[in-house]
């Protein structure tokens, strides 16, 4: 057993919980920094656990965690990792329940919510580019690669996944009731049949 790698696990992922605000998905551009910074994964393995994540119940930042540290350590790894990602949460959300309800409507932290939307918008948004950059384009987004996704877009953009993920975002915008669980095994039966 690696203790030296199941103490840096839970610090980073401590550090991830601690730092990540606006839910899972606004995790994931710190996760990918971190997992791959400490070479755990790579961009294609972590895009790999994103999805399978997304795909299992439970909270996509625990399930990321406990599936990274896992790959990396095993069993006690994925504890150690998801221990990190949950501990400050519990820690902050302990702490802010006993104040929050005296200053909930003062207007310094209604403000301070203002400002943090946009900035957990932009976190979501970072995570979709993150995980596209893996899936659906051949290469890191950069500007070279969008003047060759215009050149020569067949080069730089894998068609098939474009296609699974257009048709996705289609049906999600039609079929408002359609449910996430049933797209993902659609779309999961589709790329085994034309991968």
């Amino acid at each position: 057993m690696d203790i030296t790698t199941i103490i840096q696990l839970i610090a980073t992922f401590f550090k991830i919980g601690l730092f990540s605000f606006g839910g899972g998905y606004a995790m994931i551009p710190l996760m990918a920094k971190e997992i791959e910074g400490h070479a755990w994964l790579t961009a294609q393995e972590f895009a790999d656990i994103i999805a399978i994540a997304e795909m299992t119940p439970g909270p996509i930042a625990v399930n990321s965690a406990t599936f990274t540290g896992y790959q990396t350590v095993g069993i006690i790894g994925g504890l150690a990792a998801t221990f990190g990602v949950a501990l400050p949460s519990f820690i902050i959300a302990t702490i802010v329940s006993h104040f929050f309800i005296q200053f909930q409507y003062h207007p310094l932290v209604q403000n301070a919510f203002y400002g943090i939307r946009p900035v957990v918008t932009g976190l979501i948004a970072a995570a979709a580019v993150a995980i596209a950059q893996t899936s659906i384009f051949t290469g890191a987004l950069t500007p070279q690669l969008f003047i060759g996704i215009f050149a020569h877009p067949l080069q730089y953009i894998d068609v098939k996944s474009l296609i699974i993920f257009v048709g996705s975002l289609a049906a999600l915008i039609w079929w408002k009731k359609l449910h996430p669980i049933l797209l993902l095994a659609i779309a999961g039966l589709v790329g085994a049949i034309i991968f």
